[in-house]
């Protein structure tokens, strides 16, 4: 274990990090997430290629696993778990049953038959489930930290995302198996506070589609809240698909939505480490424990490298905040996608 609770077995420095900022915070409350420092992100590669990959060839296997509930939105994004399977780009989709944690009690009935329904259509396809209880993201973190091998690559992505780069998925897992100092490797997604703050200091958002300012500690901000404003930046994504590709690796350093994400063998222990200490210590986190402790808290007080990869543009549907204030417009950004190809 990294993070024991016998400080005799500490010996990476992660651990030394954490158990320093135990002693300082222990009973002092909730664990800040914003950094002093001015500087929330940088660009640390600018003309980046797939040549630019140091690797050797790879051979593992890649698991595209979601956190699944949401048929109607599982039902668009199905269609890239068949090309890119099919391209022999990843090896299984695991679809972690989530429904009993969400929606109404038939809802997440009919959810689940969809998802049992996948799993007998399609070999490649495995529902994740719980003998007994709910699935907690504990136990998503647990099971690759145990199964995963030094040549594979997990692929976390959320039941919303609706759009995939997939011309660029094989340098993204090639980019993700070979760097190991980096705990998580992000997609550039459309639909996130953070990359698009980004996307529009880069030029590629204008501020007619709207103001996408920096959140504080990366954490919701007025498209985390708006319905309206994300359907602005889907359709304009959609009619402006080229520009949003970049050549870079831009490094984030607080909290950040945790929608598509990839992590070799040695990054989902560390990951895996990370949220247990968070559940085991919850009394200093708030919230999504998993997203909080392996973004805010790994990078502001374990400094972590974390990094988007601007090459693969994914697109997310809609935050639970903005499918609150407008079901109608959840709909109809799905129903965009519905209708979109294979790029």
């Amino acid at each position: 274990m990294l993070f024991s609770d016998d400080p005799e077995e500490v010996e990476d420095p992660l651990v030394e990090r954490i158990q320093q900022w135990d002693k300082k915070h222990a009973g002092k409350g909730k664990a800040p997430i914003t950094s002093k420092d001015k500087t929330k992100y940088k660009i640390l590669e600018s003309n980046f290629t797939c040549d630019s990959v140091m690797s050797p060839k790879f051979s593992g296997n890649v698991y595209w696993a979601v956190f699944a509930g949401r048929r109607d939105r599982l039902e668009v994004q199905e269609k890239y778990w068949h090309f890119l399977h099919n391209a022999g780009l990843i090896t299984e989709v695991h679809l972690w049953d989530f429904t009993a944690n969400r929606g109404s009690k038939e809802e997440g009935k009919l959810n689940k038959e969809w998802l049992k329904k996948k799993a007998q259509e399609h070999n490649f396809v495995k529902v994740m489930t719980k003998a007994e209880g709910k699935f907690s993201f504990r136990d998503f973190y647990s099971h690759y930290a145990d199964n995963l091998t030094a040549a594979d690559v997990l692929v976390k992505a959320d039941d919303d995302i609706l759009w995939v780069n997939v011309s660029e998925f094989k340098c993204f897992v090639k980019y993700v198996h070979a760097n190991t100092d980096e705990v998580l490797v992000n997609a550039n997604v459309v639909n996130n506070a953070v990359t698009a703050h980004i996307q529009q200091k880069l030029g590629i958002i204008p501020k007619s589609v709207g103001d996408f300012e920096y959140p504080l500690g990366g954490r919701a901000g007025t498209l985390y809240h708006s319905p309206e404003k994300a359907l602005a930046l889907h359709k304009y994504f959609l009619s402006h698909k080229e520009i949003f590709f970049k050549d870079m690796i831009i490094q984030y350093m607080e909290r950040m939505s945790i929608n598509l994400f990839g992590v070799n063998y040695i990054n989902a222990k560390i990951a895996f480490e990370i949220t247990e200490y968070a559940y085991r210590h919850h009394q200093y986190f708030k919230g999504a424990l998993d997203e909080i402790a392996l973004t805010a808290f790994a990078n502001v007080h374990l400094q972590t490298k974390q990094v988007v990869y601007m090459r693969l543009v994914v697109a997310h549907g809609t935050f639970v905040q903005q499918w609150r204030r407008s079901i109608k417009i959840t709909s109809q950004i799905t129903e965009l996608y519905k209708k979109e190809g294979l790029t």
